[in-house]
């Protein structure tokens, strides 16, 4: 599980920009860990623009959730990479802790993600953080 608290997405694939994040800007999750053991899951994001009305969904998961794998997370759990390839869809997110990395981080976590997964991580796109109001 990644660590809880809030990561702001940085990057993701297709499938999910046609799916739950459709039409979504300034994209983030808080993770928090519930009396249960479960996870208690909110992402939020803005429909439109970096203005526009937040949209909230809030799931919850297990540890380890079945399906969604952090396959990269950096010692200090700063930026990460999660995978799912359900049902032969897959999922990626590219996060972090910040709403924005230097680009050499970027380019980093891409090359993690190719090497892990064998993604083509030429396909992701990237999310939308600049002027964002959280």
């Amino acid at each position: 599980m990644l660590n809880a608290g809030s990561w702001f997405e940085l990057a993701t694939n297709p499938s999910s920009l046609r799916t739950f994040e459709k039409g979504c800007y300034c994209t983030q999750a808080t993770y928090t860990l519930q009396p249960t053991g479960l996870v208690q899951v909110n992402n939020t994001c803005r429909i439109g623009a970096v203005n526009g009305t937040v949209y909230t969904v809030v799931g919850t998961g297990r540890i380890p959730t079945p399906g969604y794998l952090v396959v990269f997370v950096d010692p200090e759990y700063r930026v990460a990479v999660v995978w799912s390839c359900e049902e032969f869809v897959p999922f990626m997110w590219i996060l972090s802790r910040t709403p924005t990395v230097p680009d050499a981080v970027y380019s980093f976590l891409l090359v993690k993600a190719q090497e892990l997964t064998g993604y083509d991580v030429s396909k992701l796109v990237r999310t939308v953080q600049q002027g964002c109001m959280y």
